[in-house]
Order: C-alpha cells, then sequence, then structure tokens
C-alpha cells in the first residue's frame, strides 16, 4: 500500500527544527532591528536632521535669497522681514515646521553675538544645520537650530 519502507521517509522533524530556527532569527531581526531605523525621525525631544536641512536649504535658496538667482546672496529687506520682526508662528508656519521648535540665527563669520535671530533658545537635545551666505557683501552663516 504504502509501496516503500518506513526508514525511507524525509528527516521532518530536522527539517522542521531547522526551519522554525531559521524563522524566529527572521523575527528577531525584524524586532530587533527595524525600529532603531526610525527612531530619529520618531522619538520626541530630539532634533530632526532632515528637517533642519531642509528649513536651512529652503531659506538660503529660496525665501531670504536674491531674486536674480545667484546661490547664497540674501536679500536685506527679506531678512528684516522674516528675522528682525520675529513672529516665532510665522517663523514655523514659513518653514512649514509646527511639531518642533525652531530659531534661526544670521552670524557675522567672525562675529559672536547673530546680527538676526528669531526663535526661543534650544533646549535639550538640537540639530544644527548650517549654510555660508552672503548679506550685502558681507560673509555670513545662517543656523537654524530644531528640537
Amino acid at each position: 500500500m504504502n509501496g516503500g519502507r518506513a526508514d525511507e521517509r524525509g528527516q521532518t522533524a530536522i527539517d522542521f527544527v531547522v526551519g522554525m530556527g531559521v524563522f524566529l532569527l527572521a523575527v528577531a531581526f525584524v524586532f530587533a532591528f527595524v525600529p532603531s531605523m526610525f527612531a530619529p525621525f520618531f522619538a520626541p525631544g530630539i532634533g530632526d536632521p532632515v528637517t533642519a536641512d531642509r528649513a536651512a536649504n529652503y531659506l538660503a535658496e529660496d525665501r531670504l535669497a536674491v531674486d536674480d538667482g545667484v546661490t547664497g546672496e540674501l536679500d536685506r529687506d527679506d531678512v528684516k522681514d522674516l528675522l528682525e520682526a520675529c513672529d516665532e508662528d510665522e517663523l514655523q508656519s514659513v518653514l512649514g515646521i509646527e511639531l518642533r521648535n525652531v530659531q534661526v540665527e544670521l552670524y557675522a563669520v567672525d562675529e559672536e553675538d547673530p546680527s538676526y535671530s528669531c526663535g526661543p533658545d534650544p533646549g535639550g537635545s538640537v540639530t544644527v544645520s548650517e549654510r555660508l551666505v552672503s548679506l550685502e557683501g558681507e560673509l555670513k552663516t545662517l543656523y537654524v537650530r530644531v528640537w
């Protein structure tokens, strides 16, 4: 009926153990490493490097830049409108950052005090993105801090 002998069966018990071992290792890997891949983007109280970099690029190349297409050259009137009149809610709205705190400062290269500053003082872990820009021929550093 069976046509074969009982000792010609495959090694089902060993195959099952090996298969379950590989499966459990794969599940353990997923639980151990996948959450840490997304932690920098979702952890509360930690600055977001993507947000800080995007905000610095937007300010230096679009929002505060002169209209003649020169990268890194800032328009004095735009800088005064946004940073001198410092409305923190408007700054967050302009940058599209509503769930995090943001501070923007513009320093002359050889000075310790900022020429312009807008936003609260940082607290906790801060992510900083900086751009070297020019304002009326003077070299300045634009800092964007997000936390």
